[in-house]
């Protein structure tokens, strides 16, 4: 897990991506504009994984990750919420 790669208010219209995304790869980049985007819709934060569930539902990871098991080939994480 990459910490504080992304940031977005629910509800809001903007959103941030941190330098460690992109020291990591472009499927990391996009993946954490796919999370921070679903925040920006409508998805909230804290301790739910809508937001990143929309990486896995945009075809960026694997539904066997859904068990807690990250694949680090991939750019979901299940253990990432917020």
């Amino acid at each position: 897990m990459i910490p504080d790669v992304g940031q977005a208010v629910v509800g809001g219209t903007e959103l941030s991506i941190a330098r460690p995304a992109f020291a990591v790869s472009r499927r990391t980049v996009l993946g954490t504009l796919i999370h921070e985007l679903a925040h920006i819709g409508g998805a909230p934060g804290g301790q739910s994984k809508l937001g990143e569930e929309a990486v896995l539902a945009a075809g960026m990871g694997r539904a066997r990750e859904t068990g807690a098991k990250d694949d680090a080939s991939t750019p979901f994480d299940p253990n990432i919420g917020g």
